[in-house]
């Protein structure tokens, strides 16, 4: 009767663990038989203890592999949202692109700098930058304002160099700038902060680190129930940790996406026009929310005349303001708000170009 009783309880020790293919009846073929006392009370105690450690083990297996779908999951979210998983080419040199027409050249290392390497701007163009359209010359292109492109590459240089010196050097919007809508609308955007870090090529993470603690023996029975609480706790904190980056992951790809690809999910087609000398680019999804008929659309189009009346000449200024308004109300639209008119010197000739285009603006105070 005593074997009988000592067989039951240890297939009651097996079945609490969750353990029914052929596979993992193997694997525990394969240990050491259980201990056993002797005395039917004691051995019944021994069983339970079997049997919990049973469970821990296949709970342990079964995290492990939900945790191999969660990272294949942010792996596929990065690569959806067209980033790499690692950076290419080391962090030396320039990234060089077009920005609404002007070409570019940001510094990798000045991107790496504290202040920047949480900005979506730098992981867009460290992670990036190979998914984001290209123009005629097959340079990546940014469909946001080249003037405020200018101030912040500028801003990122000089910040490089102070930080050479020992100094600081904090990138921030002066008082005439704030009121700017296009640069107070792209410095928020871009600079918006993540807690995504970019990992340096010279960081390397020893990533059997939690091997080897896992491997460890030893230790009295209330050391070895302590190291398995830790354990649990250390888990639960990774775990928090990964699905916290893929919430950011998943707000930087919404942020991010329309300069990265069209409302319809296809790629972008680069549009360019010549301003007196100087060349103002933008997409086609930019222009064909305006429509085909839209006299900003025939512009790009080479069609100079609409209704028979001719597209009177602006200024180049004032022409990338009118740009760069229509890509403002694409980019905010999405958002659910609405983009707000530029400014200028002249505002009274602002207004005029404006409304040659088809955008209304109210009459300057």
């Amino acid at each position: 009767m005593l074997s009988k009783k000592r067989k039951a309880e240890g297939d009651a020790a097996a079945a609490a663990a969750g353990e029914s293919t052929a596979g993992q009846q193997d694997e525990y073929d394969q240990q050491p038989p259980f201990p056993r006392i002797g005395r039917r009370i004691m051995d019944q105690s021994v069983h339970k203890a079997i049997a919990a450690l049973l469970a821990i083990e296949n709970a342990a297996r079964t995290a492990r592999q939900q945790l191999q779908t969660k990272a294949e999951a942010i792996k596929e979210l990065i690569e959806s949202t067209g980033g790499k998983l690692e950076l290419t080419g080391g962090i030396e040199g320039e990234v060089k692109l077009s920005v609404g027409g002007r070409v570019v050249g940001v510094s990798r290392k000045g991107l790496m700098l504290e202040q920047l390497r949480h900005t979506y701007f730098a992981h867009l163009l460290l992670y990036g930058a190979d998914a984001l359209p290209r123009d005629q010359k097959g340079r990546p292109f940014l469909d946001a304002d080249p003037n405020y492109a200018d101030w912040l590459c500028d801003e990122i240089a000089i910040a490089e160099g102070k930080e050479a010196q020992g100094q600081e050097h904090q990138i921030k919007l002066d008082d005439t700038q704030k009121k700017d809508p296009s640069f107070a609308f792209y410095h928020k955007l871009f600079l918006t902060h993540t807690p995504l870090d970019i990992d340096a090529p010279s960081e390397d993470i020893d990533m059997d680190d939690g091997d080897k603690e896992g491997n460890k023996e030893g230790e009295g029975q209330a050391g070895v129930m302590d190291k398995i609480r830790e354990y649990v706790e250390g888990y639960d904190a990774a775990v928090a940790e990964l699905e916290g980056a893929a919430g950011h992951l998943k707000d930087f790809g919404k942020a991010m996406e329309p300069f990265i690809r069209a409302e319809d999910g296809s790629a972008h087609e680069v549009k360019t026009v010549t301003v007196l000398g100087k060349k103002v680019s933008t997409t086609e999804a930019t222009l064909s929310q305006l429509g085909p008929d839209s006299t900003l659309y025939k512009r790009f189009s080479g069609e100079i005349v609409h209704g028979g009346v001719p597209i009177r000449q602006t200024s180049s200024e004032n022409f990338m303001k009118v740009v760069d308004f229509a890509r403002r109300q694409r980019l905010e639209k999405r958002r659910g708000h609405t983009a707000k008119a530029p400014i200028a010197r002249d505002m009274k000739q602002l207004k005029v170009d404006m409304e040659m285009f088809g955008f209304k603006m109210q009459p300057p105070c």
